[in-house]
């Protein structure tokens, strides 16, 4: 109510990030505010926008809820030829798609994919959050999926870290594929959330210790914490998603990292000379300190490790909404949840050319096939991916 009254303020500036899911802005006047501005926002299709000559010249809320439904990369294209992972059964561990509030187990974006659902813990209480409609509809949904022929099994857990539900949902994905028949086992398990092995908390032990009889029967878990081999990094776009050249790091990211470096090293790709140049003209105390040289080596190990990191799209996409079976949802800062059923989708259309694959050789194609841009970002190629696998 607050984030309502607030943005409903004729005087009041919309900001980057802005949450407006839901919001009735129709007596605004938006024209002045930046398209770069409202495209980093959440919107959905029960926002209310101002008519079209009180928004910014080039900003269309319908249109960029429909465009960003698009996967990019070229997965529309591979859709067109028949690989969408038909054949190939997934899962998904996250949060509830059903509730006494309501029911979404039957959103129109993937209904007709989900073929065995069940949930663990108190998740039958809680209400439905964004976030299982979201990763849902991006790796099998009919619009926004990577995987939209592709079946799917899902365990909804409570929300939170939750690893002791997560591993009571991921044994039970484990018996339920011994009861299946080779040809219908589930083959990568989609799970939005990340760790550190090292740290202790609870469940995680178990949690990591199930992952590991899964994949001992078979089944890969793909999760942030790069268990399927790829080392991926989340990007996008709000330009032609198809295009990898458009592709820049997470918005997320920039709040982690240095805005500087990430902008100079957009603006001077592998250039090193001009890297050093540019840092040296922030006037940064802590570049000042460092010597040429050191500087040079220290740019050198950041270029080597985005050569290593795959861009994922998380960024500028649409997804089911969990406000009614039928809503989507626009999501401009994005994050490594959404980033994971990509991937995982990914593999699933590997999966339907050749069964036979193994986690590793699939990595390995990601990696290789990938795209480096002109601000030195390795960008996932899906299209050459799916060329090599057939190969």
């Amino acid at each position: 109510m607050e984030n309502f009254e607030r943005i409903k303020n004729q005087e009041q500036v919309i900001a980057k990030f802005e949450d407006l899911r839901g919001l009735d802005l129709s007596e605004r006047d938006l024209r002045n505010t930046p398209v770069d501005v409202l495209v980093t926002a959440d919107f959905d299709t029960k926002t209310k926008w101002p008519e079209q000559d009180r928004l910014p010249e080039g900003f269309n809320p319908e249109k960029v809820i429909n465009e960003a439904k698009n996967p990019g990369l070229g997965i529309r294209e591979l859709h067109q030829q028949g690989i969408d992972g038909r054949g190939v059964r997934v899962a998904i561990i996250d949060q509830t798609l059903s509730s006494r509030q309501g029911e979404l187990v039957q959103h129109s974006e993937y209904a007709a994919r989900i073929i065995d659902y069940k949930e663990f813990g108190d998740a039958k209480n809680e209400d439905i959050n964004m976030h299982g409609p979201a990763v849902a509809s991006l790796l099998v949904g009919k619009e926004c999926g990577i995987a939209p022929g592709a079946e799917l099994v899902y365990r909804a857990v409570p929300s939170g870290r939750a690893f002791n539900y997560r591993a009571d949902a991921l044994s039970d994905i484990i018996e339920f594929n011994k009861t299946l028949p080779p040809e219908n086992k589930i083959r990568i398990v989609s799970c939005s959330i990340g760790y550190i092995e090292e740290k202790s908390e609870p469940g995680l032990e178990r949690w990591i210790e199930t992952i590991r009889k899964a994949e001992a029967e078979g089944i890969i878990v793909s999760d942030v914490s790069d268990r399927t081999g790829v080392d991926s990094m989340g990007g996008g776009t709000s330009a032609d998603k198809n295009d990898p050249e458009n592709y820049d790091i997470a918005l997320f990211l920039e709040d982690q990292k240095d805005k500087n470096l990430i902008n100079i090293l957009a603006e001077c790709g592998r250039n090193i000379d001009l890297i050093l140049q540019k840092l040296r003209e922030t006037k940064q105390d802590k570049i000042a300190q460092l010597s040429d040289s050191i500087l040079r080596k220290k740019i050198s190990q950041i270029l080597s490790q985005r050569e290593k990191e795959v861009i994922i799209p998380c960024d500028y996409r649409t997804m089911a909404s969990n406000t009614g079976p039928n809503e989507f949802m626009y999501n401009g800062k994005g994050g490594m949840s959404w980033a994971v059923p990509y991937l995982t989708g990914l593999f699933a259309l590997a999966f339907q050319i050749n069964p036979n694959l193994t986690k590793e050789e699939i990595a390995d194609t990601i990696n290789k096939t990938a795209t480096i841009n002109s601000k030195g970002l390795k960008v996932v190629n899906p299209r050459g991916f799916i060329d090599a696998i057939r190969v």
